[in-house]
């Protein structure tokens, strides 16, 4: 485990999954969510964050203790069918972190076993920086079908 600094390093970036075909990279800006059939096009943009609003994704990295996980986490035991992973990949001072998370499809976040502060961080993330962002909202809608 590595200890992170309180103030965000200039080289901090993050990557993220949401979802089952949801990816953002901070340092692209590559944002993707599916494909649309319709249009014939992968669902894709690009969301840029202002230093400001990096520093307080960095904060809620934090305060979800992104620093102290294991690489990999099962949240729950329970097989729901269909499954999606969740993996983030963090980089601070020159450091990256890479965790896994099995078992979060389609469950509420009181039921993520002992890692319930991570997975408020990591859904404060998504909601409120990634899918109430224009460009997400701008993206055509995902027509993936999943059994």
């Amino acid at each position: 485990m590595i200890s992170l600094p309180h103030e965000m390093p200039e080289d901090f970036s993050f990557t993220l999954t949401f979802g089952f075909d949801g990816y953002y990279d901070s340092k692209t800006g590559i944002l993707k969510n599916g494909y649309n059939y319709d249009l014939d096009c992968e669902c894709k943009t690009t969301l840029i964050f202002d230093e400001e609003e990096l520093k307080e994704i960095y904060s809620i990295f934090l305060d979800g203790s992104i620093d102290r996980w294991e690489e990999e986490l099962t949240v729950s035991e329970d097989l729901v069918e269909p499954l999606y992973d969740i993996e983030i990949s963090f980089t601070a001072d020159g450091e990256t972190i890479n965790i896994k998370i099995y078992g979060a499809s389609f469950i509420g976040l009181d039921e993520w076993n002992s890692c319930v502060r991570l997975g408020k961080a990591y859904y404060k993330i998504v909601n409120k920086y990634i899918k109430n962002s224009e460009e997400y909202k701008s993206l055509p809608p995902n027509q993936n079908m999943y059994d």
